[in-house]
């Protein structure tokens, strides 16, 4: 996933601050179900209480994983750095929550953002202003749609 920010022009410290957006929202059962159940994908490190908890809310094999979700972290209605504080203490929901904080390329983004918050901001101010005008369309060549999910 990080490669894929780096070919929008992302530096690696952007592309970390970016993955705290998780730190809103839910996510959706589905997907996570393959990182909470396959014993030979299940080796991210996660604190015990928490997988409990995931798997809790997202029982094997339930036939609404489609619609069942889990809260991406506490404070999931304020937009702060507590995504990396609970990805350092192994409570990351994603895979890829689980991952960033112990990679040695990442680990140390993933530290200073859980520290300072002001610094998680910045960065990702900047990733955001980098992705929000990436590929922009401008005139013969985009669209503007009068309902964003039909083309007319």
């Amino acid at each position: 996933m990080l490669q894929l920010f780096a070919q929008k022009g992302l530096s690696l410290e952007e592309s970390v601050a970016i993955n705290g957006a998780h730190t809103l929202g839910i996510t959706h059962c589905f997907s996570i179900e393959s990182r909470l159940y396959d014993e030979s994908k299940n080796d991210e490190p996660n604190e015990h209480e928490f997988e409990l908890y995931l798997k809790l809310s997202c029982p094997k094999g339930s036939l609404t994983s489609n619609v069942s979700f889990v809260l991406n972290e506490p404070t999931t209605l304020t937009f702060d750095n507590h995504y990396f504080i609970n990805a350092i203490n192994g409570r990351g929901v994603l895979r890829i929550d689980a991952e960033i904080p112990f990679h040695p390329l990442t680990a140390p983004y993933v530290q200073r953002f859980a520290a300072d918050q002001d610094a998680f901001f910045k960065a990702f101010s900047s990733a955001f202003v980098k992705l929000s005008t990436y590929g922009v369309l401008t005139g013969s060549q985009g669209m503007i749609r009068r309902h964003c999910n039909a083309l007319s």
